[in-house]
């Protein structure tokens, strides 16, 4: 019974081994790609972001 147990758990952790490696060559090629998420310049995201932030914050406060 021990043995079987023991091919178990060899069983299971080279699989779990084999889906990390998986994981990091697929981590490891995959290109960054940072994509722009608003065409609004930053400055007016800035503003939308405050106006925004203060609507929130008198909605609490009421």
């Amino acid at each position: 019974m021990s043995q079987a147990l023991l091919i178990i758990l060899g069983v299971y952790l080279l699989a779990c081994y084999a889906y990390g490696m998986v994981v990091l060559v697929r981590l490891w090629s995959t290109k960054t790609v940072i994509r722009p998420t608003s065409k609004i310049e930053p400055t007016e995201l800035v503003k939308a972001a405050k106006q925004e932030l203060e609507q929130d914050e008198q909605r609490v406060a009421a």
